[in-house]
């Protein structure tokens, strides 16, 4: 956001429908990214969707992408996302992976890989498909288990306070966008309360957050 990009998350919409979406624009472009991916996902989402924004283009990503089988720009949006959070360097002097023998890869081996770089294993799986280091039918297979395995999953429900989540949701850019406009009496306050989808009261520390972004 600091370069312009507005991030924005979502809520209430299946993984199904999509993982993270770019439009891009002159002034202002937005990254969307789903709230119901795990953070791992959704950084990956975020970095995909803004390697849309770099190329000019608009975007969106959803599980055919993730499995590879989406058109040449979703190919090489992976690719970057996955390159960026996943060096080839680094990866390929992984312990485990230079050590690793022909056989299959185990879903505990990738959650040690994946935890070394911070990223989700669906991640791992793609960079060892891109390296050559396992074929398309291991490929599959085990972007298949992990989907079965994350579905089976519950998902960690924290509390946070109405401010927190507006900031959280709606970033930086739009919550001082949508208070500016009202300090500059252009919206009304029902207005500020529809565009944040929160209470008035909580205004003052929404904006006690935004101040300590900045």
């Amino acid at each position: 956001e600091s370069h312009g990009v507005m991030v924005l998350q979502v809520t209430r919409v299946a993984l199904e429908e999509f993982r993270g979406f770019a439009i891009h624009a002159d002034v202002l472009p937005v990254v969307v990214v789903n709230r119901a991916d795990a953070s791992a996902g959704r950084l990956f989402s975020l970095i995909h969707e803004t390697t849309h924004l770099a190329l000019g283009s608009s975007g969106i990503c959803n599980a055919s992408d993730r499995n590879g089988d989406g058109d040449a720009v979703e190919v090489y949006c992976n690719a970057v996302a996955g390159a960026f959070l996943v060096p080839t360097g680094a990866f390929l002097q992984h312990p485990i992976v230079q050590g690793h023998a022909r056989g299959p890869w185990t879903l505990s081996e990738l959650d040690r890989v994946a935890s070394t770089f911070a990223v989700s294993r669906f991640v791992i799986v793609r960079r060892l498909f891109a390296l050559r280091r396992i074929e398309r039918a291991e490929f599959d297979w085990l972007n298949q288990a992990l989907e079965e395995e994350f579905a089976r999953t519950p998902r960690p429900k924290g509390r946070t306070s109405p401010a927190s989540d507006v900031v959280s949701l709606s970033g930086n850019i739009f919550p001082n966008l949508v208070l500016q406009a009202f300090s500059a009496e252009r919206i009304s306050a029902s207005s500020v309360a529809s565009y944040l989808n929160v209470r008035l009261k909580h205004l003052r520390e929404i904006q006690h957050l935004l101040e300590r972004t900045i």
